[in-house]
């Protein structure tokens, strides 16, 4: 059902609930219809402004849960399937009656708030594969309609389903599959065992069922055949077979630590917090080795205009491409270290630390470079300039070999032939304040 909250309302309702309140349909009287679908919104809401973009989207997943799960042509299409758009789940509480779930699903429709995609596709799962026939007598239980949903998913909160069940596995908490699959009441089980995340350890082993087998007999499994009939194997052998997948499973170091820190686990990501923290000793240097330079700069080009004050230099540059820049005249530098701590306005668009024009460390909107005049020589999108942040960079040149850190963290290195230079910093596009810049020679 629910995607953010994991107690909710079972999925095959007869009706919805009893309220003295009117129903959903009378509530939620406009309607925007698709090949498959009748969206309902209430008029004047959040919800109605977004219904086009939500019509478009949700007959791309049905195409998608179709062709994933293989069973075009197996699913009722003779009514159309109605979607309830809520603007957040408090309206969605209080019109439908249902509480406790961030959305849900009964017969052939679906409650959910506009704008959260993940809890529409995992619904919209649940009412595409209900609107399928029986294919065999097993029962089933929320376990397999739960676990299907998340498992079209593969990545639920941006974690692949199949992390969530491996760290189970690795802490020897992962329950045996005959006890998830044959417990009658599903959310009963969840409220016995609020630690795990049984919806992602379901989608794991359905999602492994449907890489390793054909999704059309996934699907006849599914709805009640047995799992020899369908898949011509026991639930012992699959449980093996998951198992062994889990153990091959790639497991990278910060997901392990989100795993940990979900289950209670304890653990720490590393702390992206001032610079001090993160940066090396040996870039830092004592704090007595650093000379301030900001009031000494002066403007080298007729670029923008630049204030310059004992505390703060101010740049504006609304010329376009052309980059404005400050020095501090006279000096040469050898083998420093540089620091600028800078503040952007909203429409700028790079900043700059300068050892002459043979080595510059760029922050713009489209990633971090070292620069040379004949141009960019290292590179990295994994960070961007975003306007009105704050920026803390520092460039280290020693022994020819550039290093560049953003906030304390290395991101771009170079090797370099350069000379003696002044050094100094510079601007493109909107408004920057300086706040500090400064230098400490090395020997």
């Amino acid at each position: 059902m629910s995607l953010p909250l994991f107690l909710a309302t079972p999925l095959l309702l007869a009706s919805l609930p009893a309220t003295t309140t009117p129903p959903p349909s009378d509530v939620h009287s406009a309607t925007q219809e698709t090949e498959h679908f009748v969206l309902r919104y209430r008029p004047g809401s959040r919800a109605g402004a977004s219904v086009d973009r939500t019509a478009f989207l949700v007959e791309q997943e049905y195409a998608e849960i179709l062709h994933k799960l293989d069973i075009d042509g197996r699913v009722d299409e003779s009514a159309p399937f109605e979607l309830f758009l809520y603007d957040d789940v408090d309206e969605l509480a209080e019109i439908s009656g249902v509480e406790g779930t961030g959305g849900f699903s009964a017969g052939r429709e679906s409650h959910f708030p506009w704008d959260n995609d993940q809890t529409r596709k995992h619904e919209l799962v649940h009412i595409v594969v209900a609107a399928m026939e029986r294919t065999g007598d097993e029962p089933r239980n929320m376990f397999f309609a739960e676990g299907l949903a998340n498992a079209v998913l593969e990545y639920v909160h941006g974690v692949p389903v199949h992390a969530v069940a491996k760290y189970e596995c690795q802490r020897g908490s992962l329950p045996p599959l005959k006890e998830l699959v044959a417990h009658d009441d599903f959310y009963a089980y969840l409220r016995a065992n609020p630690g795990l995340n049984a919806y992602d350890v379901a989608a794991s082993y359905f999602l492994h069922l449907l890489q390793t087998h054909e999704p059309r007999r996934v699907m006849e499994y599914y709805h009640g055949k047995s799992i020899k009939g369908a898949l011509k194997t026991t639930l012992r052998a699959a449980e093996k077979g998951w198992h062994e997948h889990l153990d091959a499973f790639p497991m990278r170091p910060e997901l392990e630590t989100l795993m940990r820190r979900r289950r209670g686990d304890g653990g720490e990501f590393t702390v992206h917090g001032p610079p001090e923290k993160n940066m090396p000793a040996d870039v830092l240097g004592d704090p007595e080795e650093w000379t301030s330079v900001l009031a000494n700069v002066t403007a080298t080009d007729e670029v923008g205009t630049w204030t310059i004050g004992k505390d703060e230099v101010k740049g504006a540059n609304g010329s376009g491409g052309d980059w404005s820049h400050v020095e501090v005249p006279g000096t040469r530098h050898g083998d420093c270290v540089l620091r600028m701590r800078a503040k952007t306005g909203p429409s700028c668009w790079g900043v700059k630390l300068r050892y002459g024009a043979g080595c510059e460390a760029i922050l713009l909107g489209q990633g971090a470079f070292i620069y040379t005049p004949e141009g960019g020589i290292a590179h990295t999108d994994r960070v961007r300039l975003k306007g009105n942040s704050e920026v803390d960079i520092v460039l280290r040149v020693r022994d020819g070999h550039a290093e560049m850190f953003l906030d304390g963290v290395l991101l771009l290195e170079a090797d370099l032939k350069l000379e003696r230079s002044r050094i100094g910093f510079g601007i493109v596009g909107g408004e920057a304040t300086v706040l500090e810049f400064a230098v400490r020679d090395l020997p």
